[in-house]
């Protein structure tokens, strides 16, 4: 009864093949959701906890129509609360004595669920914490603008660098022009108004 511990030998993955397949499975899913809203690798362990939050509520082949949860608990599990991993939400402030034209809400990340407070997880990108809130509204198709929060600009135009030094802007080159041949002048006519880029002596 309890509890046994086996130990596997070094370097030989193989003999755990199932906690591995495990680890692949959440790996998988973690990279899926820091790249579908172009969230930071530094965003790694959030990423992990939502998506073993979500492989314990989806259905697995081991166990057929029942889930981890369901399984763990006896009930079937709710998923109307979720929502899209990295997408922008908006908090309300719940700061008192408000003015009449503050700002009603803050913008967060969205970075999954707090369990055991029916509460959303949300990431502060300007001041670097984590806020917890359940009065939430979501735009789950607009990614957060982590280029702008860092000050960064994104610019079409580009300069050359050599030897990590900026070279100076490019000019525009001149055009060749052949010099004209030497006309004589009894060869050439006078009218008033003549064109100034001929020659008028041999």
């Amino acid at each position: 009864a309890g509890i046994q511990r086996h130990l596997t030998a070094p370097y030989s993955p193989q003999q755990n093949g199932v906690v591995e397949h495990r680890n692949r499975s959440v790996m998988a899913m973690a990279r899926s959701l820091l790249k579908g809203m172009l969230v930071p690798g530094r965003f790694l362990g959030e990423a992990v906890r939502h998506a073993v939050y979500l492989l314990n509520r989806l259905l697995t082949k081991a166990m057929g129509d029942w889930t981890p949860f369901e399984a763990w608990t006896g009930r079937k599990p709710q998923l109307g609360h979720l929502r899209v991993f990295g997408c922008t939400a908006h908090a309300k402030i719940t700061t008192p004595n408000q003015k009449k034209l503050d700002d009603r809400s803050t913008p967060y990340v969205y970075l999954g669920v707090v369990e055991g407070s029916k509460a959303h997880r949300l990431f502060d990108p300007r001041r670097g914490r984590i806020h917890v809130s359940r009065d939430v509204i979501f735009e789950e198709n607009v990614p957060w603008q982590w280029s702008a929060v860092a000050g960064e600009q994104n610019s079409t135009e580009f300069t050359v660098e050599e030897d990590g030094v900026d070279a100076p802007p490019a000019h525009p080159v001149p055009r060749y022009r052949a010099p004209s041949p030497a006309v004589p002048q009894s060869h050439l006519a006078s009218p008033v108004g003549a064109s100034p880029s001929l020659p008028t002596s041999p």
